[in-house]
């Protein structure tokens, strides 16, 4: 315990000093509350919106006769969309109609409300549990019956299956309008705290946690009465890299989601933390202070757990991550005096300053076009989610709480999901990677921190 306790009383301190910056943003443990996943979506809350965004009415689906779907597919593809932030969402509530197929669609009526496009789709029910579903997205202004039919999908589910179905859809819709890979079928990993308090005593339990992006189906990876943190996801979608303070000490591990299977990576003397897999999975990038004061940044080959130390001198370096491909790396140290995002060619060994503005940058992560940063930034406003230009040095605020903390970029680096912290009470967001649309999940109950967008 008396580890344990070294390092959250360093975390309290982190603002005050540089390396207790350092020490927070490699070891912070969240004090705060958040949201309860298992009720996210249903509380999306589209805060700030786009002016540009694309206009889209999604028409009740043809049901069987007299029949209920235990799962609302017109309302998930509508959250989907609506919280993407690109699109504009007709309100439909005045249309009473519960049957609509391409043949029912009065393309007059919606061009006159200028919906550029209309999702219709029918429900049919194989057997008690077993529906076929046909949807169409069509254009309004299109000349003839063929040119309205932007795309046609029908697929035959189970009524489990029916919440991934929508999502699904909503991928199909998103991909055919903004030529962009949708995320709604995509994972959010995070770590969780229930706390229980009575006059005696006061304990805490530690989860590590996935759920569907929009905080459905909520699964517990790991269990533990000691603090969880730093998850990262490998490309295959199936292994998560954490850090775990089990037996008092810190070690990196490595879960298999499916499997349950549970390897331990790193248990060196002093800091072990801030896992990032390799694009092929086969290595792992750490920070580790086993043989200096200050941690370093080593990669780890998963297969004969050997570890490189990749960088020197006497600075504190953390939060590697690699880039486009193996050749370079990026990481956070204070080796100019405050913490800075630096890269590092592997090749050459030269390691480069990229971001200037502002007195703490950390946190980072590298866009798909490999051209800026996401990461927290601090300014005057205090800590908040920007995106740093490589060419130009340019920082972007996204955020203005001045309370985010650990961003995470989703996989078409179009959306950031961060935590939004104030005092005792927070929540999770997302912010889109121009800053224009943002998206609160209101918090309910619980405590979770640092989330981390899977694959």
């Amino acid at each position: 315990m008396k580890f344990i306790k070294k390092y959250l009383n360093l975390t309290r301190l982190m603002r005050n000093t540089l390396i207790k910056g350092f020490i927070k943003s490699l070891l912070l443990i969240f004090s705060c509350g958040f949201l309860n996943f298992a009720n996210a979506a249903l509380n999306l809350e589209l805060t700030q919106a786009n002016d540009n965004a694309i206009p889209i009415a999604i028409l009740p689906f043809k049901l069987p006769s007299n029949q209920n779907l235990p799962t609302d597919i017109k309302q998930i593809i509508t959250n989907d969309l609506k919280n993407s932030g690109e699109f504009n969402l007709f309100n439909n509530d005045s249309l009473t109609s519960a049957s609509y197929t391409i043949n029912d669609v009065d393309f007059s009526f919606w061009q006159e409300k200028n919906i550029d496009n209309v999702l219709v789709g029918t429900i049919e029910t194989i057997n008690g549990s077993t529906y076929k579903i046909t949807v169409n997205l069509l254009n309004s202004y299109g000349e003839n019956k063929n040119d309205k039919i932007i795309f046609t999908k029908s697929l035959i589910v189970n009524k489990n299956q029916l919440r991934h179905l929508a999502h699904t859809i909503a991928n199909d819709v998103y991909q055919k309008l903004l030529g962009v890979t949708g995320v709604f079928t995509t994972k959010i990993a995070y770590v969780k705290v229930k706390r229980e308090e009575t006059p005696y005593y006061r304990q805490a339990k530690y989860f590590l946690q996935i759920a569907d992006y929009d905080g459905y189906n909520p699964q517990t990876v790991l269990t533990s009465s000691e603090p969880i943190m730093s998850p990262a996801w490998a490309s295959d979608g199936r292994r998560i890299a954490y850090v775990s303070f089990e037996n008092h000490h810190t070690g990196i591990y490595i879960s298999d989601i499916y499997t349950g299977k549970r390897s331990l990576i790193t248990l060196f003397n002093g800091i072990n933390g801030a896992p990032k897999f390799s694009h092929d999975g086969k290595k792992l990038l750490v920070s580790l202070s086993v043989d200096d004061a200050n941690p370093k940044i080593y990669a780890i080959d998963l297969e004969n757990k050997h570890a490189t130390k990749l960088t020197k001198d006497f600075s504190a370096d953390t939060e590697p991550f690699w880039g486009a491909n193996n050749n370079e790396i990026f990481f956070t140290s204070n080796r100019s005096g405050n913490l800075q995002i630096y890269k590092l060619n592997l090749a050459s060994g030269e390691i480069t300053r990229l971001t200037f503005e502002g007195g703490y940058n950390a946190k980072a992560s590298l866009t798909n076009d490999n051209k800026k940063l996401v990461l927290l930034h601090q300014d005057t406003n205090g800590y908040d989610v920007a995106v740093n230009n490589l060419e130009t040095s340019d920082m972007t605020i996204l955020t203005n709480s001045g309370n985010a903390q650990s961003p995470s970029l989703a996989p078409n680096g179009k959306i950031i999901v961060y935590s939004d912290n104030y005092g005792n009470h927070g929540s999770l967001s997302f912010v889109t990677l121009d800053g224009k649309v943002k998206v609160d999940l209101p918090n309910n109950d619980g405590e979770i921190s640092e989330p981390s967008w899977g694959p």
